[in-house]
């Protein structure tokens, strides 16, 4: 994805890999109306123009996201608060130039020339901004500040989250769809637990 104004090169350019679930929401938020983004991955760009570098802090889903912002000289590594989607990058001199690239598969890095030193895995729910054109980290954030601390004597909080879960998971199977059977086999559904909260 890209964006410019008008007819100039796009400033500031996203990739994704992973499924935003609250991207209707965000909509919403973003532009007053629910509908004004078609896919999850439309949301990053404006959602990144509107909160900068801790936009993924408002981001409900699993992924890895790199945003380029030429204009401010950065690019901004997410992946979400439990790592789900992984994201390797690396920055090293390929013939007196220097090379930045991410993905998803540590052997996609490999296979295009960079070497195995040059290699990072980016830190789950925390997000990094590399300053152009160095690209040396310029600042991390938390995502999510965790309360570790066990005041509870039962699991009914966690139950009723994790049921809060399947349904942002699932719901977009279903959507404006009545009497659609959702059957969460594969297809990228973590089938055993979400088959069960289903039930």
């Amino acid at each position: 994805a890209g964006a410019g104004a008008g007819g100039d090169e796009p400033q500031q350019f996203a990739v994704f890999n992973g499924e935003v679930y609250n991207y209707r929401e965000l909509a919403q938020e973003l532009t007053g109306s629910s509908s004004s983004f078609s896919s999850d991955g439309k949301a990053i760009l404006p959602a990144f123009a509107r909160w900068g570098p801790t936009f993924a802090r408002r981001l409900h889903g699993e992924w890895s996201i790199v945003v380029v912002d030429l204009a401010q000289g950065t690019v901004t590594l997410s992946t979400d608060a439990f790592g789900t989607k992984p994201l390797w990058w690396a920055v090293w001199r390929q013939n007196g130039a220097k090379r930045f690239a991410a993905a998803s598969a540590k052997s996609a890095l490999l296979g295009i020339g960079a070497p195995l030193h040059a290699l990072s895995y980016a830190s789950f729910n925390e997000v990094t901004v590399l300053r152009l054109p160095t690209f040396e980290a310029a600042a991390r954030h938390t995502l999510v500040r965790w309360d570790t601390r066990q005041f509870k004597d039962d699991t009914s909080d966690w139950i009723s989250a994790f049921r809060q879960a399947v349904r942002m998971r699932s719901r977009r199977a279903s959507l404006n769809r009545p009497g659609l059977l959702f059957v969460s086999m594969s297809s990228g559904y973590d089938s055993g637990a979400i088959a069960l909260a289903l039930h």
